[in-house]
């Protein structure tokens, strides 16, 4: 059973310790989830946020637009959660680089669609906003295919390369899923 077998696995770990110069020590790796890892990697994404936030907050000069931006964040996230639980795949490292390399790329298009929209001369603010995504919509859309398409060969070798699949599964999801949040849920987040 699991305890006996982590009693045992101490008990060697413990005696090969007595027998190791001074300066070096076994230990042994668990294969179960960690919250205090979890923690710390959920933790990268909220500074990954927080920066991006500041960031645009600064280039709009808004505290209401980066906001808005961040929103998408999440919404490309469910993507992302979907096919890992869906399909059953492993969430390992490639999952949490994933989060990191979705997040740049939402936010990268939807920056598009707010600078557009800042940019616009059109008086009524709807208006504006649905002529903003409109306009960005054929770049946005190419540059989400142009990286799923590059991801395939890392999906070619299936779960034996497990960072690299899960890292390409991952934002594969998070992109395809980012087109609502990025043509759905921003132009609501910014009308008024």
């Amino acid at each position: 059973s699991y305890k006996f077998g982590n009693q045992h696995r101490e008990r060697v770990v413990d005696a090969m310790n007595d027998q190791m110069p001074v300066g070096y020590f076994a230990d042994s790796q668990n294969n179960y989830f960690s919250f205090d890892k979890a923690k710390r990697q959920y933790g990268l994404l909220v500074y990954l946020m927080l920066g991006i936030y500041f960031i645009c907050a600064v280039l709009f000069e808004s505290l209401r637009k980066p906001f808005f931006i961040i929103m998408t964040i999440p919404v490309s996230f469910i993507g992302l959660f979907l096919i890992f639980s869906l399909f059953d795949f492993p969430f390992d490292q490639g999952g949490y680089a994933a989060f990191v390399m979705l997040g740049g790329l939402v936010v990268n298009a939807s920056i598009f669609i707010v600078n557009d929209l800042n940019n616009s001369r059109l008086k009524h603010h709807n208006r504006a906003v649905v002529k903003a995504v409109l306009g960005k919509s054929m770049p946005i859309l190419l540059t989400i295919l142009s990286t799923c398409f590059g991801l395939i060969p890392f999906l070619i070798e299936g779960e034996s390369e497990v960072f690299w699949f899960a890292l390409a599964i991952g934002t594969i999801g998070g992109l395809v899923f980012s087109v609502v949040g990025v043509f759905l849920c921003l132009p609501v987040f910014l009308s008024r």
